[in-house]
């Protein structure tokens, strides 16, 4: 009997849970389905702040915090794909924000340049390359098509600093305030 007790009052709790997330999904709707979190954020931030309900990733190994758009699934890798880190933020069925990565790895950028060109050459194509000042550092844009439907676009923005070089990619609508919301530890 106590087991049974104890079963309902879990499966309670679960349906409260999942009816919460509901009708908190559903009350950020306006009329014209955008959400009135994103629409206040967009009217207090330009196009080069980070919205102020992202969080903060801190990386003291390579010396970097970012700024990432909450509710995204975060996974980390160590020596894969040539890279010495690698991090990815994944959108979620909750989350409203695309996704970004963020890879360091010890090659020069011209190295990592070409790298990058050449992993996405297979589904997309550049469509621009030019420089951009981040301050301090130059940094190298690239901006990919997709060649198949339904793909997505990505921006690459890649730069040194010290003996690192740092790749972070995301859609092009989201890149610049990535970019505000990187920095490097001193």
């Amino acid at each position: 009997m106590k087991k049974i007790l104890n079963l309902g009052v879990l499966l309670l709790f679960l349906s409260l849970f999942t009816l919460a997330s509901y009708l908190l999904a559903v009350s950020k709707k306006t009329t014209d389905g955008e959400s009135k979190i994103v629409a206040k954020q967009t009217q207090q931030t330009n196009e080069n702040q980070t919205p102020a309900d992202w969080r903060t990733y801190l990386n003291k190994d390579y010396y970097f915090s970012l700024k990432y758009p909450p509710l995204l699934y975060q996974r980390e890798l160590e020596n894969q794909g040539g890279y010495l880190y690698f991090i990815r933020f994944e959108e979620t069925e909750f989350s409203r924000d695309k996704g970004l990565a963020v890879g360091v790895s010890d090659e020069n950028s011209d190295d990592e340049i070409k790298r990058i060109k050449q992993e996405f050459s297979q589904g997309a194509k550049l469509v621009n390359e030019g420089e951009i000042d981040l301050g301090e550092i130059k940094a190298i844009r690239l901006d990919f098509e997709p060649e198949i439907a339904g793909g997505e676009k990505r921006t690459v923005v890649i730069f040194n600093k010290g003996e690192y070089s740092y790749s972070l990619s995301s859609v092009p609508e989201q890149i610049e305030k990535i970019l505000a919301g990187f920095d490097f530890l001193d």
